[in-house]
């Protein structure tokens, strides 16, 4: 089960920042996707009579690997507030000396740094 929300969670947050929208309105998209897409998926399986925990996860996990590969052929976008926040925390940890040990955040380029004066 838990597996199948997050599979709903990476398919319905990989799709929304291709729409361009702000921070909120993109959490507020991703609900409407993923509730989108579990009845696109659930009428689909309906005719077979597959409604069940196996058909459903080989499903999501199709449509969030479709997902993720669209996202990444678009360059990876996010939404317009996190880009933001991406910054703020990448700029914190490296004041902090912290860059390392954040996992998944790369240490920041010395040449952005002394373009914006920090």
């Amino acid at each position: 089960m838990a597996v199948g929300i997050g599979l709903l969670v990476v398919a319905s947050f990989t799709i929304t920042p291709t729409f361009h929208l702000s921070l909120t309105a993109s959490v507020l998209a991703a609900y409407v996707v993923a509730s989108a897409e579990i009845v696109v998926l659930a009428e689909g399986l309906s005719p077979f009579h597959a409604i069940r925990l196996q058909e459903l996860l080989v499903a999501e996990a199709l449509v969030a690997a479709t997902a993720s590969a669209l996202w990444i052929r678009r360059g990876t976008p996010l939404p317009t507030g996190a880009q933001e926040l991406w910054r703020l925390a990448s700029d914190w940890s490296w004041e902090i000396g912290a860059a390392d040990s954040i996992e998944g955040l790369p240490p920041p380029d010395p040449r952005e740094r002394a373009r914006s004066g920090t």
